[in-house]
């Protein structure tokens, strides 16, 4: 089983962070107040890619818990468990520029930029 997660726990991890690289590149460019006007991919697009994604994790995450313990276990459960907080922070961002609150706005780009930086 372990074999078969060794690609794709960091394929998942990848995908997520290319999505935290974007919209924080559109965070820069448009702000709080005209990221909802990104016509490709949506706000909404880019949540129902989010709720996919921790699905993703989730059922990997159980399948890694059903599974021998281990070292290999442990650094691929660390990867989705991050992976699932960083799509956290994700939803929250773009649910705050929806309701255009920028106090939760900066915070949730905040936690982004601070978990990218490790």
């Amino acid at each position: 089983m372990a074999q078969t997660f060794e690609a794709l726990v960091p394929e998942i991890w990848d995908l997520v962070c290319k999505n935290i690289d974007d919209i924080l590149k559109e965070c820069e460019l448009h702000g709080l107040t005209e990221i909802l006007t990104v016509p490709q991919p949506s706000v909404e697009a880019r949540l129902i890619i989010l709720k996919k994604f921790e699905g993703v994790c989730n059922t990997i995450i159980h399948a890694l818990e059903a599974g021998p313990p281990g070292d290999e276990q442990y650094s691929m459960l660390r990867v989705m468990f991050n992976a699932k907080q960083q799509i956290l922070n994700l939803e929250q961002l773009l649910n705050a520029a929806k309701r255009q609150d920028s106090k939760d706005f900066k915070a949730a780009e905040t936690a982004l930029r601070q978990q990218a930086k490790h």
